[in-house]
C-alpha cells in the first residue's frame, strides 16, 4: 500500500490541495462513485502518513464482503484517475490566459462574434500586463493571432475591412522558436561539454546565427539575448559574451523570470571558475563578485529559503584568494544566519579555519577544522584539501605523507565524485607531493625538476588550487619556503 502509485501521487499534494481534491471527488460532475469519496476521506484522515495496506482498506470500505483484490485495485486506479484529472484542471485554471484562450476557441466554434471580440480584448489586455516576455508569452500571442485569423476568415463578409494578422502570426512564432531554439542549443552544448558526445547534433545553428546577426532587433528581445549569450559562452568560451551576460545580470535581470535567473548566474560562475582553473587568475575577482552577488540576490536559495552551504563556502574561499579579507568577514557576519541550521555551525568553523590559514595561524586553523564533524562530502573534501595545505606550510613531514595516502584513498573510494573532479584532485595531491619532496630534498634539488613541475602545473587547464601551488613553487624557487621541521 505504501508504494502504490495512488499514494505516491497523493503524497505530493499539499494539505490545501488535498482539501480541494476532496471537494473535487465529491462533485457529481466529476464522480458518482461513493466508494471513491469514502477512500479519499480515509486517506485524508491520516494524510500524509497513510500506512494501511489494500486488504485493510477493503475491510473498511466493505466490512461485510470477502476480500477481492481485483475490486480494490480498480478502486485505487479510479481514484488515481480522478487525482490526475484534478491536477490537470488545476494546472489549466492556474493560467488565466490559457483559460481565456480556450473560451475564445469555443466562442469562435459557436460563431458568437460579439463575445469573441470581447474575450479577445480581455486576452490582449492580460498580455499587455506581462512584463517578463519569455517563450510562453510569444506563444500565447501566436495562438491569439491565429485564432483571430480563423475568426476573420470565417466572418469575412462582416469583417472584410479587417486586416488578417498573418505577419503578426509569423513574427510571434519566429520569436517563440528562436527563444526555445537558443535555449535548447545552449543546454545541448553544455551537456556535450560536460559529457563528450551526450547531446544531439543540432541543425540550423549557422542559419540561426546569420539571422540574429542580420536582424539586430531580435537580439534586443531579452530572452533571445540571454540564451544567445549563454550559447556563445558555452560553445565558444567567448569572453566577450561573458561580459555581455554579466552586464545583463547587473542591469536587466528584472526582465527575466526568477527561475531562469539561476541559469544566468550558474553559467557566469562556471565560466569564471574554468578560466581560473586554466590559469587565467584575473577571473578570480569575477568569480568572487558573481558568487557574492548571487547570494546577496538570493538567486540560488533553496525552496525553504536557505543559502546552500557549498555556495557560501565558495564565496569565502574565492574572497580570501584575492585578499578581500574585510569583504569576506562582512559577508560571513551578514549571511551566515541564512544557512540551514544543520550546516551553519560546521560552515562557520570551516570558514574560520580558512581565515586562520590565510593569516598563517595554522594551529588555530587545525583547531577549527577539528570542530567540523558533519558527514557531508563537500565538507570532507574541503577539509582534506585544507589539511594538505597546512601540513605543507608547516612542513609536518609525517602528517603530510600520512594525509596524502588518506586523501587518495578517500578520492578513489568515493563513488559520489565525478571522474573529472577525481582527476583534478589527484593532480592537486600529486603536484603538492612533488613540491614537498623537492623542498625537503627527498629527490635531488635540481632546478630543472622544479621548472618542469611549474610547467606541468601551468599546462594543466583543470587544476584545483592552482594559484596556491604556483605561489608555493615560486617560494621554493626563491628559497623562501618556511621549513618549520626537519624531515626524518
Amino acid at each position: 500500500m505504501k508504494e502504490s502509485s495512488l499514494l505516491i501521487l497523493l503524497k505530493s499534494f499539499s494539505k490545501k490541495e488535498f482539501k480541494e481534491f476532496l471537494l473535487f471527488v465529491k462533485s457529481p460532475y466529476f464522480n458518482n462513485e461513493k466508494v471513491l469519496i469514502h477512500l479519499s476521506e480515509l486517506i485524508y484522515d491520516s494524510f500524509p502518513e497513510f500506512e494501511k495496506d489494500m486488504e485493510e482498506v477493503f475491510k473498511l470500505l466493505y466490512p461485510d464482503k470477502k476480500y477481492n483484490y481485483s475490486l480494490i485495485r480498480n478502486i485505487y486506479s479510479d481514484l488515481k484517475g480522478l487525482a490526475e484529472e484534478f491536477l490537470s484542471i488545476e494546472n489549466y485554471r492556474s493560467e488565466k490566459i490559457k483559460m481565456r484562450k480556450g473560451l475564445l476557441t469555443e466562442l469562435n466554434k459557436r460563431n458568437i462574434p460579439n463575445q469573441f471580440l470581447k474575450q479577445r480584448k480581455i486576452i490582449a489586455e492580460l498580455l499587455s500586463q506581462i512584463k517578463i516576455q519569455n517563450g510562453k508569452y510569444y506563444f500565447y500571442k501566436y495562438e491569439l493571432e491565429t485564432e483571430v485569423e480563423n475568426f476573420l476568415i470565417k466572418n469575412r463578409d462582416q469583417y472584410i475591412k479587417k486586416e488578417i494578422p498573418s505577419q503578426n502570426i509569423l513574427d510571434n512564432l519566429m520569436i517563440f522558436f528562436l527563444i526555445e531554439y537558443t535555449y535548447f542549443s545552449a543546454e545541448s552544448n553544455n551537456r556535450k561539454k560536460i559529457i563528450q558526445g551526450s547531446g544531439p547534433d543540432l541543425k540550423f545553428e549557422n542559419e540561426i546565427e546569420n539571422l540574429l546577426q542580420k536582424d539586430i532587433k531580435l537580439l534586443e528581445i531579452p530572452y533571445i539575448k540571454v540564451y544567445y549569450y549563454i550559447f556563445k559562452i558555452i560553445k565558444y568560451d567567448s569572453e566577450q559574451h561573458f561580459h555581455l551576460l554579466k552586464s545583463f545580470a547587473e542591469n536587466d535581470l528584472s526582465m527575466i523570470m526568477e527561475k531562469d535567473r539561476k541559469e544566468i548566474f550558474t553559467v557566469l560562475t562556471n565560466f569564471s571558475y574554468l578560466k581560473v582553473l586554466s590559469g587565467d587568475l584575473k577571473y578570480l575577482k569575477e568569480q568572487f563578485d558573481i558568487s557574492r552577488t548571487s547570494v546577496e540576490m538570493g538567486i540560488h536559495k533553496s525552496s525553504n529559503g536557505f543559502i546552500p552551504h557549498v555556495q557560501f563556502m565558495n564565496v569565502v574561499i574565492t574572497g580570501l584568494e584575492i585578499n578581500e579579507i574585510d569583504s569576506v568577514n562582512k559577508f560571513i557576519q551578514k549571511y551566515s544566519i541564512e544557512l540551514k541550521q544543520e550546516f551553519r555551525i560546521p560552515t562557520l568553523h570551516f570558514c574560520s579555519a580558512l581565515i586562520f590559514f590565510h593569516n598563517k595561524e595554522y594551529d588555530k586553523s587545525k583547531e577549527e577544522l577539528a570542530l567540523v564533524t558533519i558527514e557531508d562530502y563537500s565538507f570532507k573534501q574541503q577539509l582534506r584539501s585544507l589539511y594538505l595545505k597546512i601540513y605543507f606550510e608547516t612542513n609536518d613531514y609525517e602528517s603530510f605523507y600520512f594525509h596524502i595516502d588518506s586523501y587518495k584513498h578517500f578520492i578513489s573510494g568515493n563513488k559520489l565524485i565525478h571522474e573529472l573532479v577525481r582527476m583534478q584532485i589527484n593532480d592537486y595531491i600529486n603536484y603538492t607531493k612533488r613540491l614537498f619532496d623537492f623542498k625537503n630534498n627527498i629527490n635531488s634539488k635540481d632546478e630543472f625538476e622544479l621548472k618542469k613541475l611549474e610547467n606541468d602545473v601551468n599546462r594543466n587547464t583543470s587544476l584545483v588550487n592552482k594559484k596556491w601551488i604556483l605561489e608555493k613553487i615560486r617560494e621554493v624557487s626563491s628559497g623562501k619556503a618556511d621549513l618549520m621541521s626537519t624531515p626524518r
